[in-house]
């Protein structure tokens, strides 16, 4: 990923691995955080997606709004996972979509080629 819209929206794509939706994948991830250790390294990675997606968005033009934007994608992808393990219907096509609808309404800067694939 080379521009600020292939960053971003390679952490997006990165998080929705086919192996990540099924339901073993999601419950491993639910239980370790039952565990400290596994919990701090869970919050390590957290963080440093955070500051990436911060990173790119400022570069877009989001400026203040960086920061509550990269809370809402991270929520937005972590609730979609969550859904889409208990949900055969809800596919990662059609998770990744909402997402850049989401992305593309509030970046303007946001180059819709890089999900442009997603819509053929």
């Amino acid at each position: 990923a080379i521009t600020p819209s292939e960053r971003l929206w390679a952490i997006v794509d990165g998080n929705f691995s086919p192996e990540s939706l099924k339901p073993e994948f999601f419950r491993l991830w639910f239980e370790s955080l039952e565990d400290r250790r596994l919990t701090y390294i869970v919050l390590i990675l957290e963080k440093r997606m955070r500051s990436t997606l911060i990173h790119a968005l400022k570069q877009l033009g989001c400026g203040k709004e960086a920061s509550g934007i990269a809370y809402d994608i991270m929520n937005m992808y972590d609730g979609f996972w969550a859904l889409a393990s208990v949900e055969p219907s809800l596919t990662r096509g059609t998770v990744l979509l909402l997402i850049a609808d989401y992305v593309k309404d509030v970046v303007p800067a946001f180059d819709l080629g890089v999900i442009a694939s997603l819509r053929q």
